[in-house]
């Protein structure tokens, strides 16, 4: 965000940061715990299972443990997304105690600065009319056949006028 008072440019803006590290290895961590119970789940219904009850016991909470496993592993890939495409943010701040801001201007200061002004603003009229003169041509054209309009609406108005007093003279 951009403030600007003619020449002076202030600049305002936010530093933050997350740091995933923390999260990244608490993840990694239960994702090798994770895999490390789904050896052993597969250990047992290799070895020591022979009831149908319990091996089917075992492979429901067998694909429970994958899908966990899954879903970790997708927040790790993500995470280590956020790590790639990391962004830096910068703030910066100005102090600004000897700028116009602050002090109190002179006369003198206050009238060049009026005068500036003034010249910015007659110089921002020009270029207005420059910028609108397609618009002008069309203005001054519909005024100019108004103009012509009315002239004659006012000269037949006077003839009429005249021819009516005529008119009427010559009755009497």
């Amino acid at each position: 965000m951009k403030f600007y008072y003619w020449e002076y440019i202030l600049i305002c803006s936010t530093i933050s940061t997350y740091d995933v590290t923390k999260e990244y290895i608490d993840t990694e961590a239960r994702l090798k715990n994770k895999k490390e119970l789904e050896q052993r789940f597969i250990d047992l219904l290799k070895n020591r299972t022979t009831n149908l009850s319990d091996i089917l016991e075992i492979e429901r909470q067998l694909n429970d443990i994958r899908t966990e496993i899954e879903a970790t592993q997708n927040y790790l890939n993500a995470l280590k997304d956020q790590i790639q495409y990391s962004t830096i943010e910068l703030t910066i701040y100005q102090n600004i105690e000897n700028s116009s801001f602050s002090k109190t201007e002179s006369f003198k200061d206050g009238v060049v600065k009026s005068l500036n002004n003034g010249w910015w603003l007659i110089k921002g009229i020009v270029l207005l009319i420059i910028t609108l003169w397609p618009l002008l041509i069309i203005g001054l054209i519909i005024g100019f056949i108004a103009y012509l309009r009315i002239k004659k609406n006012k000269e037949k108005k006077k003839k009429y006028k005249n021819e009516y007093q005529a008119n009427s003279s010559s009755d009497n």
